[in-house]
């Protein structure tokens, strides 16, 4: 969940024009291990050592995901990001560091007559450090700032005061799609009516279904179950809050098992890359901002028995391309390269019993 980010504009559910070759979004193609290694970057070291710790089922394994009732998963995403115009005179103006922490619990409630899946998203903390353009601002909904210490920027993320302790509810189909969703426009309202007015277009940021909907699917599973070894491809549409959306266009490959404090796990790896969309561009400050693409790799953590993620690291880099202001043109100065570097981790905190579970 990336509710504020240095440069605009990146990964809404408006629709993306793929390569006509590529596979559809959400579809897999499985691929063994000889037939993918070509064109397949070398393991990195974090990889190189996980597998030390794996050992191979002697089945195939299906990676499925469902959801036990009645329990409570508690996560929190972590979001490093840092954004760099390089040595360009105009790196004082673009350069951002961002550290945002989320806090979040899911509910699953289960309908035996239908077979579909309640599922409640409770928003429990969130935690935001930023350095942009020589502000920073420091956030923590557990540690709120004293009215009068509050400055201009502070006052914008007020928003994220009112989401916290709501609840949106999602109903997952038999087959795992997202059939409904309750509760965004009342969030929505709350949200306006606590932003003051020069920050209430924030509001479609920190609220966004799309958005919300990325915190409980799983695009990544495979159709078919997996060898060891064996690598499959996926493509789906990533939300980067306020700054829009792009495809990800992924090749995954199924690592092993392992126990990890213990709780038996099935081990992934991912490379892959940023695909642009025919729209990837965006104006900030008064300049035209065009996405170039990127890559991503990472590592997910699966729980054996369920298929929820116990854990999940993710690199992404990105590159964009900034024309010069009216007032800039003929001077010699070359339109700055901007790159942007993010590293996420989602990690399960606690599994409670919903009777014994704190709110």
């Amino acid at each position: 969940m990336v509710l504020f980010i240095g440069c605009s504009k990146m990964e809404t559910e408006d629709p993306i024009v793929a390569d006509q070759t590529s596979p559809q979004e959400g579809q897999s193609t499985q691929m063994s291990a000889a037939e993918s290694q070509p064109n397949a970057p070398a393991p990195s070291a974090e990889v190189l050592e996980l597998k030390k710790s794996l050992t191979s089922p002697e089945q195939p394994q299906q990676l499925s995901l469902n959801w036990p009732d009645g329990k409570r998963f508690v996560y929190e995403i972590g979001i490093d990001q840092v954004t760099s115009a390089g040595n360009s005179p105009l790196a004082a103006a673009m350069d951002s560091k961002a550290d945002q922490h989320f806090t979040y619990a899911l509910t699953p409630h289960k309908d035996p007559d239908s077979g579909s899946t309640q599922l409640e998203l409770e928003f429990l903390a969130a935690k935001l450090n930023m350095d942009m353009m020589g502000n920073k601002l420091n956030y923590d909904s557990e540690n709120k700032k004293a009215a009068e210490s509050i400055d201009p920027m502070y006052s914008m993320l007020s928003g994220l005061d009112a989401i916290m302790g709501q609840k949106l509810t999602m109903t997952l189909s038999p087959d795992g799609e997202i059939a409904a969703v309750e509760g965004i426009q009342e969030m929505y309202e709350k949200v306006i009516n606590a932003l003051p007015d020069a920050a209430k277009s924030v509001a479609q940021g920190i609220v966004q279904e799309d958005q919300f909907k990325q915190l409980i699917k799983y695009p990544f599973l495979p159709e078919a179950a997996v060898k060891t070894g064996e690598t499959w491809n996926r493509t789906y549409t990533q939300v980067f809050g306020i700054s829009g959306a792009m495809e990800i266009d992924n090749n995954y490959t199924y690592l092993g098992q392992t126990t990890q404090d213990e709780v038996q796990l099935n081990i992934l790896s991912y490379d892959g890359k940023v695909v642009i969309g025919e729209d990837q561009s965006d104006q900030m400050m008064g300049v035209n901002l065009t996405m170039e693409g990127g890559k991503n790799t990472g590592i997910i953590r699966l729980d054996q028995i369920s298929g929820h993620i116990v854990e999940s690291d993710t690199s992404q880099e990105m590159t964009m391309t900034m024309s010069l202001p009216d007032n800039m043109k003929g001077m010699p100065i070359e339109a700055p390269k901007i790159s942007i570097q993010m590293n996420q981790k989602i990690r399960l905190k606690e599994v409670s019993d919903v009777d014994s579970a704190t709110e």
